[in-house]
């Protein structure tokens, strides 16, 4: 039975592959929109906005987890700001990047 806790470094693993892939389809959005000259309205746009919180998200978690990988916390009886931080960005960009997602599909359907 595999289990995060188990094995911390997959779980490090983990989480740089999915900041990889997020940051790295971020920064090709960005730069075609460089290219084709339109960077200046990136963020007028709700679903680039959601991307960027997603990706705030996903490069914090790997940070946190990378960190404690490398310097596991003395049992602390507080949560760090790092961790309150990404609570708050999951806790913005999950509902957020569904509810973008419905609407942009249901806009773009009629």
């Amino acid at each position: 039975e595999f289990s995060w806790t188990s094995s911390r470094l997959a779980y490090v693993i983990w989480r740089a592959v999915l900041a990889a892939i997020m940051l790295t389809g971020f920064g090709l959005d960005i730069s075609d929109d460089i290219v084709i000259g339109i960077a200046a309205w990136y963020f007028i746009y709700l679903t680039n906005w959601t991307l960027l919180i997603q990706n705030l998200y996903l490069s914090l978690s790997f940070a946190i987890a990378l960190g404690i990988y490398l310097k596991p916390p003395p049992s602390a009886s507080r949560q760090p700001l790092s961790t309150k931080v990404a609570w708050l960005l999951r806790s913005i960009s999950q509902p957020g990047a569904l509810v973008v997602s419905v609407a942009y599909w249901s806009m773009i359907s009629q």
